[in-house]
């Protein structure tokens, strides 16, 4: 590997965590406003007001990593050895999202005027994050990767898959919160915002920033 490649390719594992981290912090943030948790941490953040001993992190790399296996399954043959490092990625995910919380405990805002300003900004954050995550062209983590080995056997578009995925995920959540806690925890207004505009914000990202596609040297 030539020394301009390496430098490359760190660049770019640099973008992915630094996605990472900025994401686990949109996620963090959603939680403290406390007006509904994004789609696809729905189900962690139930789990863990069900079984408060293991973390939402811990719940939520336990999440991705069966969502590793999920590809592994539909995908078969044609699942890319290379994507195994989405394990990897599952568990630093988990562990940022708690570094995160711990991050952010003095954040505890009391009204909801500054609930909605937080949850407004957690979607920024979360947005920005996946927009480096793509960006990085390295891998993709595994909720992601879930959704598009979806797609790739399905046939069915990808912006679709993921309403359905998200959907599936809130309804399961939901099921969940009557079975056991018997309030809507953590699904409410919030969680309907993140579905609708988070990926709205992340076309703007996309539309209007430039400078990471000379940093990685895609172009």
């Amino acid at each position: 590997m030539s020394k301009k490649c390496f430098f490359n390719y760190t660049r770019r594992y640099i973008m992915l965590f630094c996605g990472l981290s900025i994401m686990a912090m949109g996620i963090a943030l959603s939680i403290k406003a406390d007006i509904g948790i994004t789609p696809i941490s729905s189900l962690p953040y139930v789990l863990n007001h069900i079984i408060s001993n293991v973390t939402i992190g811990e719940f939520t790399a336990a999440m991705h990593i069966s969502f590793v296996l999920l590809q592994i399954v539909l995908l078969k043959k044609e699942f890319e050895v290379f994507q195994l490092l989405q394990l990897i990625l599952a568990v630093v995910f988990g562990a940022l999202i708690d570094g995160a919380l711990l991050l952010f405990t003095h954040i505890n805002p009391s009204v909801y005027h500054q609930q909605f300003v937080v949850f407004v900004l957690s979607m920024f954050f979360i947005a920005f994050g996946i927009f480096l995550e793509v960006k990085a062209g390295l891998l993709l983590i595994a909720g992601d990767g879930a959704m598009k080995a979806i797609s790739t056997i399905s046939k069915i578009d990808f912006g679709k898959v993921k309403i359905g995925f998200d959907c599936s995920l809130v309804l399961i959540s939901f099921v969940l919160c009557l079975m056991f806690t018997h309030e809507l925890t953590g699904i409410r207004e919030g969680t309907v915002l993140a579905a609708i505009f988070v990926g709205m914000i992340l076309k703007v990202f996309n539309e209007k920033i430039h400078f990471f596609d000379k940093f990685v040297e895609i172009n």
